[in-house]
């Protein structure tokens, strides 16, 4: 919902041509009609499936997504209370502040005097690549999907695109990593524990 809600700002924002402002709103508007849908049907995802025929789910492409679609729905079950809703949206704003906070200032740091809006943009372009499969740890296509979209979107130098997106993933994956440590040796166990 929130990451909808950076797109919408994003597709007002961000420096695109009307073509992709246009496709940014088809984006959002279907993500969000897809959300509402999948959330109206969580409580009768039971009863829908025994309105259907068995046939035509068993053999068909239905049958063989309906398991998707029916996790989906499960998950989207406990967004009908309002107060489980209300803490998800907060924690939901506050996690994508902070990312965006982080990614600023990163850019900040680079002395690339660029609006908020280019890091939710680079948050948000990321994102979509990382949908599609990749190497581990997205070494490469992260680093060239950054520097692509400070490049075209802000005329940035493509080294200085390139080492901001080298800086940003050692950082995100250096801490990440760190605290994961952290808290695993706090609680006491190890890394031979997890993998059993």
């Amino acid at each position: 919902m929130v990451g909808a809600l950076l797109l919408t700002l994003l597709v007002v924002a961000a420096p695109v041509s009307d073509d992709a402002r246009a496709v940014g709103v088809l984006a959002v508007a279907g993500g969000a009609t897809t959300l509402i849908v999948l959330g109206a049907l969580s409580a009768h995802v039971g009863t829908l499936r025994q309105r259907l025929n068995e046939r035509l789910v068993r053999h068909t492409l239905l049958g063989r997504m309906w398991p998707i679609f029916a996790s989906a729905a499960e998950g989207l079950a406990g967004l009908r209370s309002a107060r489980a809703l209300a803490a998800l949206s907060g924690w939901s704003v506050a996690v994508w502040t902070l990312n965006t906070l982080s990614y600023w200032t990163m850019l900040l740091a680079l002395d690339l005097s660029l609006p908020l809006t280019a890091a939710m943009l680079i948050i948000v372009v990321t994102g979509l690549v990382a949908i599609v499969p990749s190497s581990p740890g997205y070494i490469g296509v992260f680093h060239f999907t950054i520097q692509q979209t400070l490049v075209q979107a802000y005329r940035v130098e493509p080294s200085i695109g390139l080492s901001y997106a080298l800086l940003i993933h050692a950082v995100t994956y250096l801490g990440t990593t760190i605290l994961g440590l952290l808290f695993l040796w706090r609680e006491g166990l190890s890394l031979r524990n997890v993998a059993v």
